[in-house]
């Protein structure tokens, strides 16, 4: 295996003269034809430039890790190749999800690089762009302030880009995966509010009045996520046993209201209080009633909780409408998903099992529950040192 620098000078459309020298790599000769082939990759400014490339050429073709030099741009790759090749193995809302983060923001940003001349500062200087808010205009919102992203934005697009390059050093168009190497945004810890007991029933009895009054009792009873309350169907109850089958979520992705599967892809049995199955059984009427009142304008879609024509709720709009009831109640300031968090810790100060909590809500593991809940732990480990101790106690008395 051989290799040269070459210096190519051609002339411009405008008259002027360019130099560029190319890491010319001899690959051999073509089986067929036996004529010599050669990849020469994209030029340099300086031979400094292309000897280096062309050191980093040889060795690769010495250790088998060679990779020919393609004029393909990210952007290219990322349309024309990742996303269809992704589509068949993922939800749709992640498949939207990926085409939103490319589309919005990996094309304007990096679309324009080779591939294979990506760098991680180019990667960086992205990010940093993202988090300063100094956008690209095709980013820009017209007549609109642009704001900074969110450390978590711009996490969700490093995920999505390291997603695709990993997929590219796989399919043999990159060496490495550059975005690997890349500066993450920095995250804060998530802020975990819980209501007490007591903070819970007082804020189901002041909304007790409000349409969405039903939707905050199931969700503070069941601890199901937002899009999962909203995306349940009269199908997924069996209210003469008491239980539900979570089964789909209504989230919102581009601003759109969506039909996906669990966040974990999966469904799960979710037991029922008596009181629980008497607010359903209400609603179910008053829901029928509706469902005359509008006739033919009714919207038919199963879902339990709706607007008072049937259709379904934006997942935005419940949230802004539990923020305002949350306030008018004066109840302490809790986000609708820390509802979910309320009925695990009181769960867990119950006594209730780890393992069946983490059923209930729907998590990965008893494992993942016992890292998100570990500050509930403390006091029942006192607890069970008391206990213990008055075991060994009572040991020693009958000892003696």
């Amino acid at each position: 295996m051989r290799g040269h620098v070459r210096l190519r000078e051609t002339t411009l459309r405008n008259g002027k003269k360019s130099r560029l020298y190319y890491a010319v790599v001899y690959r051999g000769a073509d089986p067929v034809t036996q004529k010599k082939t050669y990849d020469w990759g994209r030029g340099y400014r300086t031979r400094r430039e292309a000897e280096a490339v062309l050191n980093e050429r040889l060795a690769a073709l010495g250790s088998g890790t060679y990779i020919r030099p393609v004029a393909l741009t990210l952007g290219d790759y990322l349309h024309d190749s990742w996303l269809p090749s992704v589509r068949p193995s993922v939800k749709e809302s992640t498949f939207r999800t990926y085409t939103w983060v490319v589309d919005r923001y990996l094309a304007p940003l990096l679309g324009a690089r080779r591939i294979q001349d990506l760098a991680t500062v180019d990667v960086n200087t992205a990010y940093g762009r993202l988090l300063s808010g100094d956008l690209p205009e095709q980013i820009k919102h017209p007549g609109r302030k642009n704001r900074p992203l969110s450390p978590k934005s711009v996490l969700n697009i490093h995920r999505v880009l390291t997603k695709a390059l990993e997929d590219a050093v796989d399919a043999g168009l990159v060496g490495r995966n550059v975005a690997a190497r890349a500066k993450r945004p920095a995250l804060r810890a998530p802020q975990m509010s819980c209501w007490t007991a007591a903070d819970l029933a007082g804020f189901l009895q002041a909304t007790k009045d409000s349409r969405q009054w039903p939707m905050w009792h199931v969700a503070s009873m069941t601890g199901l996520r937002r899009g999962e309350v909203l995306g349940l169907r009269w199908e997924d109850l069996d209210l003469e046993d008491a239980r539900m089958m979570v089964r789909q979520a209504l989230v919102s992705i581009d601003g759109i209201p969506t039909i996906t599967t669990p966040k974990n892809g999966r469904a799960r049995v979710v037991d029922l209080d008596p009181d629980t199955v008497a607010v359903l059984r209400a609603l179910r009427l008053t829901q029928k009633a509706e469902r005359l009142a509008w006739g033919p304008g009714y919207g038919c879609n199963d879902l339990v909780f709706t607007k008072e024509d049937g259709t379904a709720y934006h997942p935005d709009v419940i949230t802004t409408a539990f923020t305002r009831q949350v306030k008018a109640a004066t109840s302490p300031r809790i986000r609708l998903h820390d509802l979910r968090h309320t009925h695990a810790t009181l769960l867990i100060k119950a006594g209730v099992p780890v393992n069946v909590v983490s059923q209930r809500l729907g998590h990965s593991s008893p494992a993942f529950t016992l890292a998100v809940y570990a500050h509930v732990l403390p006091g029942q480990q006192a607890d069970a040192a008391a206990t213990f101790a008055a075991v060994i106690t009572e040991a020693t008395r009958m000892a003696t």
